[in-house]
């Protein structure tokens, strides 16, 4: 818990949905997690959420994060701010994982 940050995300007093991250180092964080509720997606909200994440992270250089390698909409989205495709991994026989990076 010293290393995770978590944090709610709201619009219009209503809970939109959330982030979790986990600082590797001082100048690495791992972006486990960003969702938003079906009601808040394509309305330019992750978008936002990425922008205010650099900059309330100023000293971090390198973000990393993992997605689905089925979930195209997520991998468009990741790429799209400047995240690079650095492995997969498989976890099972349904699941295989995208790891991405980002340098600042």
């Amino acid at each position: 818990m010293q290393n995770s940050l978590h944090y709610s995300i709201f619009v219009d007093s209503r809970l939109a949905g959330g982030i979790c991250l986990v600082k590797q180092t001082k100048d690495h964080n791992y972006l486990y997690r960003i969702f938003l509720g079906s009601e808040f997606q394509n309305k330019g909200l992750g978008s936002k959420i990425l922008q205010e994440l650099e900059r309330q992270f100023p000293k971090v250089k390198k973000w990393s994060l993992d997605t689905p390698k089925d979930n195209r909409r997520n991998r468009h989205f990741y790429e799209k701010f400047g995240y690079k495709k650095t492995g997969e991994q498989q976890v099972n026989e349904y699941l295989t994982l995208i790891n991405y990076e980002k340098i600042l």
